[in-house]
């Protein structure tokens, strides 16, 4: 039953950091691909994983800088939305 416990334990550890980094790669890469609908719902998703996640103060301060990171490319992402695609063209 213990080695039952350390396996669905193994499983769950490894599925959760399989999530984690396709969320944070596929948002960099839409936000490098310059498809800023994207990385707005891959990153809210992202953020909202990590909340999901953050049980104690430890959880909280390893996954911080993340965090961070991720509500940064979302508001690089929602200002680039504003802006007008042709925007350099004007003078």
């Amino acid at each position: 039953m213990e080695e039952e416990s350390k396996v669905c334990w193994r499983k769950e550890v490894n599925k959760n950091i399989k999530r984690l980094y396709s969320l944070l790669f596929g948002a960099d890469h839409a936000l490098q691909k310059r498809d800023f609908t994207s990385t707005q719902v891959l990153t809210l998703r992202l953020v909202s994983f990590l909340d999901s996640q953050s049980h104690t103060d430890v959880n909280e301060a390893f996954i911080r800088p993340v965090r961070r990171d991720a509500l940064s490319k979302i508001n690089t992402a929602r200002r680039s939305t504003f802006v007008p695609k042709f925007w350099y063209l004007k003078s």
